[in-house]
């Protein structure tokens, strides 16, 4: 493995780790459906990007 696929590794997991306890951290007591949600589409969203970010980066090194 290259140094900074290593390095994309330990990003992506602990973006991960963030992403879903910040997710946690916005789930509302009662009945706020709509912050529950928003957080976790922005969790989605982070997961996305990261995993993009991974899978681009990744590909780059074959060409």
């Amino acid at each position: 493995m290259e140094f900074y696929q290593i390095i994309l590794l330990v990003f992506f997991g602990t973006s991960q780790l963030i992403g879903f306890f910040i997710y946690l951290l916005n789930m509302p007591d009662g009945d706020g459906v709509p912050e529950k949600f928003i957080g976790f589409v922005i969790w989605c969203i982070y997961v996305v990007l990261s995993l993009g970010i991974y899978f681009y980066l990744g590909t780059i090194n074959y060409y």
